[in-house]
């Protein structure tokens, strides 16, 4: 079994908590894509417009109220996400803060 000193495990728990930010930086990233995706996708339609859509393999045809409705819940839902990841992210900054004081402490007793 591997020993590892208080300095090595609060340096290990810094890279993955940097690594975990990293992540949710990157899905945050691509649900804002989507988000935006859907929100012009949105936009360009009205009412009356023939719409189709892929499903599978199939392209279907939707009336507008189905394809609007889709869209408008499909955003609420990345919303939804963005928000949690934006927590999370937030939660990270914070216990990333709080291990480099402790790697500064530990660094400051070793002088």
């Amino acid at each position: 079994m591997i020993k590892m000193t208080r300095e090595e495990q609060i340096t290990m728990q810094y890279q993955i908590l940097r690594n975990q930010l990293q992540s949710i930086l990157l899905q945050k990233e691509n649900y804002k894509a989507q988000k935006n995706e859907a929100e012009d996708s949105l936009k360009s339609i009205k009412d009356g417009d023939e719409i189709y859509k892929a499903v599978g393999m199939l392209v279907i045809k939707k009336n507008y109220s189905e394809v609007s409705e889709e869209l408008t819940n499909q955003i609420e839902d990345l919303n939804s996400k963005i928000k949690a990841l934006e927590l999370r992210e937030k939660q990270l900054h914070e216990k990333l803060r709080e291990t480099a004081e402790k790697m500064t402490s530990l660094k400051n007793e070793e002088d």
